[in-house]
């Protein structure tokens, strides 16, 4: 088989390896369409906020998520017009309460989701 169009709405459950607890917070990461992953070039030279924002595209949702007073985080989007594209993305107070650590562990997770996959590299 060859190449395959990505899913778009597709979700992949995560757990960040630094998460102890026994009611583990489960978050939905899905890929980045070809025009978001084109707007993260321009970060290529700062990796932290680049990060930062292929969590803002590609987390969908999540479960277990506490805030610091043990209360469950609701999430929240926000629209974001990118080029001609109007986006529903991550909203800041809800990112800003993620904790860096995991923000890296997902973003390196969902650009790994966003690469072709092997049996499509050896086509």
């Amino acid at each position: 088989m060859g190449i395959t169009g990505i899913s778009l709405s597709e979700t992949k459950d995560f757990i960040s390896s630094i998460d102890t607890g026994s009611d583990k917070a489960v978050f939905k990461l899905g890929v980045l369409d070809a025009e978001a992953f084109a707007s993260l070039g321009d970060l290529v030279n700062n990796p932290l906020k680049m990060m930062l924002e292929v969590v803002r595209f590609g987390l969908r949702g999540f479960s277990n998520f506490n805030d610091a007073e043990g209360k469950p985080v609701q999430f929240r989007t926000i629209a974001r017009q990118l080029g001609p594209n109007t986006y529903q993305v991550v909203a800041d107070s809800v990112l800003k309460i993620i904790p860096s650590q995991v923000i890296n562990e997902m973003g390196a997770e969902i650009l790994q989701m966003s690469k072709l996959g092997e049996s499509e590299v050896k086509n």
